[in-house]
C-alpha cells in the first residue's frame, strides 16, 4: 500500500510538473498569438482605412477578446477590398479601352495584363503617354485648322475648339470655317457655270467638272487667249486706225487752214488782177498764160538758122528768153516760153508767102495756132531742145531728115 502511495505520489508530482511546463508553454504560445493577432489586426485596420477612410473597422472591434465578433467585421473589410477589386478592374477596362481607342496602331494588351498589379504602373505611363500623343495631335490639329483659317482671313478660336466636349461644341467652334468653305462651295459653283458661259462666249463647249476642273479651266483658258489675242489685234488695229485718223484729222486741218489762206490768196489775186486788167486795160475775163504753160508754148514758132550735117546738129533762134506774146483789148502782153530739153519741137516747110510774120498773126492780132500752121505745112522733122541759149538752141538732126535754113520751127502738139 505504501509503495503505491508513493509511486501515486511520484505520479502526481510528474503530473503537476508536466502541467506547470505546459501551462508555461501555452502561456508564451498565448503571448505570441495575441501579438500576432494585434498585428494582423493593425494592418487590416490600417488597409481598410486606406480602402475606404470612413471605415467604420476599429482595433477595438479587431481585439482578440472580440473573437466572436471577429467574423462580421472581417466580413465588412472583404466587402471593401471586393468593392476596390471591381473599381480596379473597372479602370483596367477603362484604361484598355481607352488605349485602343487612342493607340492607332500596335497590339492592345491583354485585360488580364491591365488588371494585373505589376504591370499596372506600366500600363498607366502607357496609357498617359498615348493619351498625351493624342492631346499633342488634337492640339497640332487645332493649331493647322487655326492658321488654316487665318489665311482666308477666317477666326477661329483654338482654345474653345480644344475645349469642346462633344460634337455640338465644336461644330459651334468650326461655325466660321464652315460657313466659309459653304461659301467656296457655292462660289466654285458659281465659277464653274461662268468658265462655262465664258468657254461658249469663246466659241468652246466645255462642261468643267470637279474631276478634270484643271484640264477644263487650261481648255477655257486657252479659248479666251486666243480671243484674246484677237482683241488686241482688233485693238492695235483701231490704234492705227484712230492714229491714222487723227493724222488725217490733223491734216484736214492744216489743209482746211492751207485751202483757207489759198482761197484767201486766191481772192486777193483776183481782185489784184483785176485791178491790173484795169489798169493796163486788158478785158475784165482775160486770162493770162502762165509762162511754159501749153497754152504759151502752143504759139511758139521760130526760124532755123543754121545746119551742120557733118555733126548732125541745127540751130533755131528760140531760146531761154524767148517769149510769145498774148492779145487783149490789141495789147501784146509777153510771156515766157520757159523752155526746157524736154520740149519737143517740129520742123515744116510751107510755101515762101510763110515767111511773112503777118500770116502768122490772127485778125485780133493773136498767133495763129502751131496745130494750124503743121495742118498746111510740108512736116519735116520732130526733135527736143538739147542745149538752150539766151536766143538760140540746138538740136540733133534726126536720121534721114531735110532740115534746110529757113524751115519754120513749131511747138510739137499733133504727130504727122
Amino acid at each position: 500500500m505504501k509503495a503505491l502511495n508513493i509511486t501515486l505520489s511520484i505520479v502526481i508530482f510528474l503530473l503537476a510538473a508536466a502541467s506547470a511546463v505546459f501551462s508555461y508553454f501555452l502561456f508564451e504560445k498565448r503571448a505570441q498569438f495575441v501579438s500576432s493577432h494585434n498585428a494582423m489586426a493593425a494592418a487590416i485596420r490600417e488597409n481598410s482605412v486606406a480602402l475606404d477612410p470612413s471605415s467604420e473597422i476599429t482595433m477595438d472591434k479587431l481585439a482578440h477578446h472580440k473573437h466572436v465578433e471577429l467574423g462580421g467585421h472581417l466580413a465588412l473589410f472583404k466587402k471593401q477590398v471586393n468593392a476596390v477589386i471591381e473599381q480596379r478592374n473597372s479602370m483596367a477596362d477603362s484604361l484598355r479601352h481607352i488605349s485602343s481607342v487612342a493607340a492607332s496602331k500596335g497590339p492592345n494588351p491583354s485585360a488580364e495584363e491591365y488588371r494585373s498589379l505589376e504591370k499596372t504602373s506600366a500600363n498607366i505611363n502607357r496609357v498617359q503617354n498615348q493619351v498625351r500623343s493624342v492631346v499633342e495631335g488634337r492640339n497640332g490639329t487645332t493649331r493647322a485648322v487655326v492658321a488654316l483659317a487665318r489665311a482666308y482671313r477666317v477666326t477661329i478660336q483654338g482654345e474653345k475648339l480644344n475645349t469642346a466636349v462633344d460634337y455640338e461644341a465644336s461644330n459651334e467652334a468650326l461655325s466660321p470655317l464652315k460657313a466659309f468653305i459653304n461659301s467656296v462651295v457655292r462660289n466654285k459653283e458659281t465659277y464653274r457655270n461662268t468658265l462655262g458661259l465664258i468657254a461658249r462666249a469663246s466659241g468652246r463647249t466645255i462642261n468643267v467638272s470637279d474631276k478634270n476642273g484643271a484640264t477644263d479651266a487650261k481648255a477655257v483658258l486657252s479659248a479666251v487667249q486666243k480671243k484674246a489675242n484677237e482683241v488686241a489685234g482688233l485693238k492695235r488695229d483701231l490704234t492705227r486706225v484712230q492714229s491714222e485718223n487723227r493724222k488725217l484729222t490733223a491734216s484736214n486741218r492744216t489743209k482746211d487752214k492751207q485751202l483757207s489762206a489759198a482761197a484767201r490768196s486766191l481772192t486777193d489775186t483776183r481782185n489784184a488782177l483785176r485791178d491790173l486788167k484795169t489798169s493796163i486795160g486788158v478785158a475784165q475775163d482775160f486770162v493770162p498764160w502762165k509762162p511754159g504753160s501749153v497754152d504759151a508754148r502752143s504759139r511758139l514758132f521760130g526760124k532755123v538758122t543754121g545746119v551742120n550735117r557733118e555733126l548732125g546738129y541745127f540751130v533755131i533762134d528760140l531760146g531761154a528768153k524767148s517769149v510769145v506774146y498774148q492779145v487783149s483789148n490789141k495789147k501784146r502782153l509777153p510771156v515766157k516760153l520757159n523752155l526746157s530739153t524736154d520740149v519737143e519741137v517740129m520742123v515744116v516747110r510751107g510755101t515762101e508767102n510763110n515767111s511773112d510774120p503777118k500770116l502768122w498773126l490772127k485778125e485780133d492780132g493773136s498767133v495763129i495756132d502751131s496745130v494750124e500752121l503743121a495742118k498746111r505745112d510740108e512736116f519735116v522733122a520732130s526733135s527736143r531742145l538739147k542745149r538752150i541759149g539766151e536766143s538760140e538752141s540746138v538740136l540733133d538732126i534726126p536720121v534721114g531728115a531735110d532740115i534746110k535754113v529757113g524751115d519754120l520751127v513749131l511747138y510739137k502738139t499733133i504727130k504727122k
